[in-house]
């Protein structure tokens, strides 16, 4: 009778400690899927994390269009530039993320070190403390699109992505800008459609703008109506060409 009892015992602990086994097999078999399927069903257009000198922040970027082979980050100086439809800004040190904006936009461009890149030189310093975009966010053309046809304007934001903001006028579209170093003043690249044929080209005049990164406000223009004016008159007096007298 003993030896059946301790055979029962023997049997019944046998298949405990197996549907033991086969339970932590299956759980962890299928939280390695889950996981994975996470993992899959993640975002697909997330970027290479950019880093922020001197930052515990880092930017993973949302592409929107992939530049070809050799392109840099956002130039809006290529024929084929990557762009972007937001930005995530990662707090490694807090594991805290936030999207830079909800609103639709594209970025063809954001300096994110302050250094000189593409002829946007973010100087020292005060620029230091900011992040440039480039960004379009109006479909100015009315093709349905938001494209580089679009006008593109100049943000700025901390380096933490907050206190993001529009600094240049709704009806102009920038070609570059430039920080002056050592002061707060950037220098500003802005064409304005003159002639009002829904493009930004060489038949539009271009106006320099000055904005100021400590005083905040409005930009303004570097030089008053009378003086761009004044300049033009004086342009086509020199040295445009005049036309011949047909009676000559």
């Amino acid at each position: 009778m003993k030896n059946l009892i301790r055979i029962f015992l023997f049997v019944v602990l046998a298949i405990s400690l197996s549907n033991c086994k086969n339970s932590i097999k299956k759980g962890s078999a299928e939280s390695i899927i889950d996981t994975a399927a996470k993992i899959k069903e993640g975002f697909k257009s997330f970027e290479t994390p950019v880093l922020i000198d001197s930052s515990q922040y880092v930017i993973y970027p949302l592409i929107k269009e992939k530049a070809e082979a050799g392109d840099s980050y956002g130039s809006s100086y290529k024929s084929s530039s990557t762009t972007y439809w937001n930005l995530v800004f990662y707090n490694t040190s807090t594991k805290q993320y936030h999207l830079l904006d909800t609103m639709k936009m594209i970025i063809s461009f954001f300096d994110r070190e302050g250094d000189v890149s593409n002829d946007h030189s973010a100087g020292s310093g005060i620029a230091d403390r900011f992040i440039f975009y480039k960004i379009t966010t109006t479909d100015f053309n009315k093709d349905g699109e938001l494209d580089e046809d679009d006008r593109k304007y100049l943000y700025i934001s901390d380096r933490a992505g907050n206190n993001f903001k529009q600094i240049t006028p709704d009806s102009m579209d920038i070609t570059g800008w430039h920080v002056v170093k050592g002061t707060s003043k950037v220098l500003i690249d802005a064409i304005e459609d003159t002639n009002h044929d829904k493009k930004f080209d060489a038949e539009d005049g271009v106006i320099p703008l000055v904005y100021d990164l400590v005083k905040g406000g409005v930009v303004e223009p570097v030089f008053n109506d009378k003086f761009r004016t004044d300049t033009k008159k004086l342009f086509k007096n020199k040295w445009q060409l005049q036309k011949s007298d047909p009676k000559n």
